[in-house]
């Protein structure tokens, strides 16, 4: 077996001689993985920093998007003419629709502005393709 191969110094479970033959060449090794651990470490503590300050900026613009999109629904909405019974009026359904229409073109732009996958709307050939729908 390995344990007799190498003729340890010290009982099982205790903490190995630093003169035996097969812990001196694992010290290398044991450098070697400390450098990595503190290397993945920083990387990883890194990375994670900016992508959850990324998160949080996204989902604070998203928010406040969400809720001046919300504000300005409730206004158009509470303000829109009615007839007698209470319905919108045609003029104004077709207000509404366009308001509706508008938010979504807003809320698509936003996205385009901050995400790569969608940055191609923002350019000539992302709007005239949008157009001809």
């Amino acid at each position: 077996t390995m344990r007799n191969f190498y003729e340890p110094t010290w009982s099982i479970g205790m903490v190995p001689d630093k003169e035996n033959a097969m812990i001196l060449r694992l010290v290398g090794l044991n450098k070697l993985w400390n450098y990595q651990k503190a290397v993945t470490t920083f990387i990883l503590t890194f990375f994670l920093s900016q992508a959850y300050s990324l998160w949080k900026e996204m989902y604070s613009i998203g928010r406040r998007i969400q809720g001046r999109l919300n504000d300005i629904g409730l206004l158009v909405a509470s303000a829109a003419e009615r007839n007698s019974r209470g319905k919108y009026t045609s003029d104004t359904e077709t207000f509404l629709e366009d308001v509706a229409v508008y938010s979504r073109l807003f809320h698509v732009f936003m996205w385009a502005k901050f995400s790569k996958k969608y940055n191609i709307l923002l350019t000539y050939r992302g709007m005239s393709r949008m157009l001809s729908r």
